[in-house]
């Protein structure tokens, strides 16, 4: 059954209300559709406020990076955003669309991928915004063959825009992880089989 249109409208606006205080409420996020909203609004929130984005994804990346999503990661950029992907797959994938980025924010654009599966069902995706605002996923398997539909799979997460303890925690945790994959894909690099 699809969700309502009242049902998004609802929790867009909880999180736009939630952006707009600075709150440190967490609001719970299980649902692709949640996931699409939150990312919209933490994106929007990172070119509204200039801040660094940190974005640790792994399985499924086709369907997570799709039009929307990069078109939301082209204004983080021309809004002199910096922004940092690090893809936790042993398939790149997507290196022609996220290479592309590199010449809307030169300097500013920078992915790289893990080319393993290896701890995948450990790593915690997440969305880092700042220090401060950020979606953070519970570990979970990979999904790289799963279809996505807007209530399934169901991945828990959590999502505040102010929480600086756990913001600087996200960003060790990232910045720890960037730095022990050295795979900086080229945009004509096949993906891995």
């Amino acid at each position: 059954m699809p969700v309502s249109d009242a049902a998004k409208d609802n929790y867009r606006g909880l999180l736009h209300e939630l952006r707009r205080e600075g709150s440190q409420t967490v609001v719970s996020n299980r649902y692709p559709w949640h996931t699409r909203i939150a990312t919209k609004e933490l994106l929007e929130h990172a070119a509204d406020t200039r801040a660094e984005v940190r974005l640790l994804s792994g399985s499924g990346t086709e369907q997570f990076y799709n039009s929307d999503i990069i078109d939301l990661l082209v204004g983080c950029l021309r809004r002199a955003c910096s922004v940092r992907i690090l893809i936790w797959n042993e398939k790149a994938g997507l290196a022609d669309t996220l290479t592309g980025l590199g010449d809307v924010g030169p300097g500013r654009f920078e992915w790289k991928y893990s080319r393993t599966n290896k701890y995948a069902d450990e790593i915690r995706h997440l969305l880092l915004v700042g220090t401060q605002a950020f979606r953070l996923e519970k570990a979970h398997d990979s999904l790289d063959d799963f279809e996505f539909t807007e209530e399934s799979p169901e991945l828990p997460a959590r999502i505040c825009f102010n929480d600086e303890i756990n913001g600087k925690a996200l960003e060790e945790y990232f910045d720890t992880l960037w730095d022990m994959v050295s795979v900086v894909p080229e945009a004509d690099e096949a993906p891995a089989e």
